[in-house]
């Protein structure tokens, strides 16, 4: 007995019959919002090298300032220790002027080798330049955002030059120094960003 119920079999004893074809929803809604997820997450990580940019900004000044209040002092009391030494010559010192030129003398034999160590005027350099390669990184996503608003292209093509995007902001950061979390936190308060999609599925 054949069982009705079956559709195969109702399609092999009226082979003429016209089955619909599934309704599918129309592409472009979906493919929008793809579109806004890709430039959303371009968004995020132009945002964050700017912010990172301002970040190393911040720390290079702190650095810079370092390299003020140690080295100046430094400077200044080695040259009192020299002058004090000079003033010396020929004459019975005192015991004031001695202990003038000891404290001095120590005054300068621990701060030029805090100023060694430390190497303040080099890590300054080392964050101007950490910020410059974020700041380059940011107009990266800034070009590759203007290009997706310009230019239609497949969904394909976007995603692929993101991915690449991605991949170099990565490789290029590994020789950066780290972005301490108080310079993090100050420049993302003082950052200000319009991001160019205001709809997308990772805001939901």
């Amino acid at each position: 007995m054949t069982n009705t119920n079956d559709p195969d079999l109702i399609n092999q004893d009226n082979p003429n019959v016209n089955v619909p074809p599934p309704v599918s929803t129309p592409p472009h809604a979906d493919s929008s919002v793809q579109r806004e997820d890709i430039m959303a997450r371009a968004e995020d990580r132009r945002n964050v090298c700017r912010i990172l940019s301002r970040a190393h900004v911040l720390v290079s000044i702190r650095w810079s300032n370092t390299h003020l209040y140690i080295g100046i002092p430094s400077t200044v009391f080695a040259a009192l220790a020299g002058v004090q030494a000079i003033s010396e010559l020929g004459q019975t010192g005192s015991n004031s002027g001695k202990i003038i030129q000891i404290i001095l003398s120590v005054l300068v034999a621990g701060l030029a080798p805090l100023l060694t160590f430390l190497n303040p005027n080099e890590r300054a350099n080392n964050n101007q330049t950490a910020s410059r390669v974020y700041e380059q990184i940011g107009d990266r996503y800034d070009a590759f955002l203007l290009r997706c608003l310009v230019e239609r292209r497949s969904l394909t093509q976007e995603l692929d030059e993101l991915v690449q995007l991605n991949l170099s902001y990565s490789e290029e950061k590994k020789a950066l120094p780290l972005t301490p979390e108080w310079a993090f936190q100050q420049a993302k308060r003082g950052q200000m960003m319009t991001p160019f999609a205001q709809d997308h599925k990772s805001k939901t």
